[in-house]
């Protein structure tokens, strides 16, 4: 609606502005890791993530172990997994993904993440050879991530679920016993793990 529109304008005008302040700031005081910081922060606000990225590098470069900047670059670097994921780019989101888990393995998002864009490329698929490794694979970070997770059901449901559009039925039959333990009368865990020992 209107009043939406106006506030989106208003907030982009106000980023524009902070951006334009904050980069004539860091050419008087180069490498100053707060006015770096929120350079970074200001891009990924406005779904900047690559140029948020190389701000978060650069800042990182002139403070190593900065904990802000380290976050911050971070969280852009997921956010820019997940915006291909949204704008389909599935092959370029399953790589990039791939690489933020080999360097933080115990991070559940980053499993969640690679399991959305393994998923969401097998679904677009027509494929099928394609399309069950795909599937497999996005059970398999799924399952990773109810690992790391074991309190959240929805993780080995959609473990599950990935599994069975694979013909893993072995493997789907205790990802949709795990879901049922943690949401115990989940008419669609209950339905899917009947037809998983069908099978």
């Amino acid at each position: 609606d209107d009043a939406d529109k106006t506030l989106k304008e208003e907030a982009t005008k106000k980023y524009q502005a902070a951006t334009k302040s904050l980069v004539a700031g860091s050419l008087l005081r180069p490498n100053h890791p707060p006015t770096l910081r929120t350079l970074g922060s200001v891009y990924a606000f406005q779904g900047d993530y690559r140029t948020a990225m190389v701000v978060f590098e650069n800042g990182l470069k002139a403070a190593p172990g900065d904990s802000a900047l380290t976050a911050g670059l971070k969280n852009v670097r997921t956010n820019y997994a997940n915006q291909l994921i949204d704008e389909k780019r599935f092959d370029e989101a399953v790589k990039y993904f791939q690489e933020l888990v080999k360097a933080d393995p115990n991070n559940a998002d980053l499993w969640l993440g690679l399991a959305s864009a393994l998923f969401s490329r097998a679904s677009s698929s027509q494929e099928l050879p394609s399309r069950k490794g795909d599937f497999k694979a996005a059970g398999d970070a799924y399952a990773k991530a109810a690992s790391l997770r074991p309190t959240e059901s929805d993780l080995p449901f959609n473990a599950g679920l990935s599994y069975q559009k694979a013909d893993e039925y072995a493997l789907a039959e205790p990802q949709w016993r795990a879901a049922v333990a943690l949401k115990p009368g989940d008419p669609d865990a209950l339905s899917a793990l009947a037809e998983t020992l069908a099978e």
